[in-house]
Formats: C-alpha cells, structure tokens, sequence
C-alpha cells in the first residue's frame, strides 16, 4: 500500500488532486471508459466530500442531470469546478456558471463545438472562448492543439485567464510503443502524443510542461513573459494558491524552473531547496 498523498512529507506533497471524472458525457468522453461513467444524480459525488482538503478541482460534463447541485456543493467547499468532456451549449453553461462552475478543460479536447441545423448553436468551445469571466485550460503540445489554436485561444482569453498543462499521462518519459495504465484505461505512447490502445483518441499527453511553453512560445508565437504566467501565475490563481506559489515574490514559496535560452529544462527548485539531478 503506497502512502497517502496528505501524509507524505512537506516537499513532496502535492498541491492537490483534479478529479476528471466520472460525470461525464458517453459523447464526448475522450479515452475515459464508458462503462465507468457515472451521473451526478446518482449522489455518488457526495461521497469526495470528504476529500475537499486534497480536492482543489473537479470537472463535470454540466449538462449531465444532477450536475447543477453538485456545482453548488463542491463550489461552496472551496473546490473548483470546471466544464469538460461535454456536449454543452451556451445556455447550459451560462446556467452552470451562475451556480458556481469557473473554468472549462483543455480547449478543443473532448468538448462540443459550433452546431449547423442550419442555425449555427455555439458549443462549449465556442462559449468559453466568447466568455467574460470564464477560465480554461489548454494543451499546447502540438498533437492536441496546433500552433494556429493556441494562438486563437490566446487572443480570446489573454495570459490572465488561460492556463497552460501539460496533461501529462502516466508514459511521460516512456519509450515509443511502452503501455501504461491510467486506471480503467490503456495508453500506449506515440510519437509526442500518448493514445489509447485501440488508437482512435489521445490518452493524455507524453509531454511536461516545459515542453508545453516552448511549444507556446517558439511555435505558436506567444510573448514568453506572457506564457511564463499561463503556465505558473494563472493556474495558481485558478486553483487558489494566488498567496503560496506561482510568483517570484517576497513571502511565497521559492518553487521555480530554470531554464536555458532554448527554454530546455536545466534545473529545478522546490519549495527553496534544489532537486538533485542533471
């Protein structure tokens, strides 16, 4: 039995857990297992509740039934709630938002997009990136979004509402043709890309986020002040941690990346003491 994440030692805690799933949509649930979705009606929810101290984010398909109490509940225990894996609209996200939601998952990943009957209905795409308040969070590796999307979701949401990840699967650092396990499913590791094993969707990605910045910067084009941020300050913002990381100031933790001018890794800090390592 390995310890508990909230029972390891200080520098090697980590921040907190993003739950992605199982209340998600059969449509649009990516390399999640269908046989292991669940519905927010079903009250199996409540059952994280006592979690909340290692929960810092949760994300829920919001038009799943059920979906608008648990957004209330998890909103009002200090967790964030984020719209992904989804066949939402406007409507149902507007509805989402006004009882807590915050933030939509990895943009163009899993997600509805606009609808031609022949009326044109925006998906969750395009109603996060139209929104005011809203935050998100891409994938900026290449595979999941070329250089042309980043940029989009850029000029739409700006460095103070967009966050880079990594979404860094379990074969991060594995060989081409490794298998891992992700819980219910099986990924394989690709060339830059993690997938599932019968290959017809992403498994998570294969990259760390230093990656994720290069991509953004020297690929995509962003400032790199700016992509500094959506990849440090604004996830901390995000989650919470605005007061404790995410910054190069006085009073918070010294966690910090150095890197070289072709913004490859060199060397890491972690909460003020540096990592052993190359």
């Amino acid at each position: 039995m390995g310890s508990s994440p909230m029972t390891l030692p200080a520098d090697r805690r980590p921040e907190g857990v993003h739950l992605e799933g199982p209340y998600l949509s059969e449509e649009q649930r990516g390399a999640h297992p269908a046989r292991l979705l669940r519905k927010p009606s079903d009250g199996s929810w409540r059952d994280f509740l006592d979690d909340t101290d290692l929960l810092r984010m949760i994300t829920v398909a919001p038009e799943l039934p059920g979906s608008g109490e648990l957004i209330t509940v998890f909103r009002a225990a200090g967790v964030v709630v984020s719209a992904g894996h989804s066949t939402a609209g406007v409507e149902v996200l507007d509805r989402a938002a006004a009882a807590g939601l915050s933030h939509v998952a990895h943009l163009w990943s899993a997600q509805s997009t606009l609808q031609r009957m022949p009326r044109r209905y925006p998906g969750l795409l395009e109603a996060a990136l139209s929104s005011d308040t809203l935050t998100a969070e891409i994938i900026a590796d290449g595979a999941h979004l070329t250089s042309e999307l980043v940029r989009i979701a850029f000029r739409c949401l700006g460095p103070d509402r967009l966050c880079l990840i990594s979404d860094a699967s379990a074969g991060t650092g594995l060989p081409v043709g490794a298998e891992f396990s992700m819980g219910g499913p099986v990924g394989v590791v690709g060339d830059g890309v993690a997938l599932n094993h019968d290959g017809a969707s992403f498994c998570g990605s294969t990259s760390f986020l230093a990656d994720v910045l290069r991509f953004t910067v020297r690929s995509a084009g962003v400032p790199l002040p700016a992509a500094v941020r959506m990849a440090t300050a604004t996830p901390a913002a995000v989650l919470g941690l605005a007061g404790v990381t995410g910054r190069l100031a006085p009073g918070l933790r010294a966690d910090l990346l150095v890197l070289g001018r072709d913004l490859a890794l060199r060397r890491v800090m972690r909460r003020g003491a540096w990592i052993p390592g190359r």
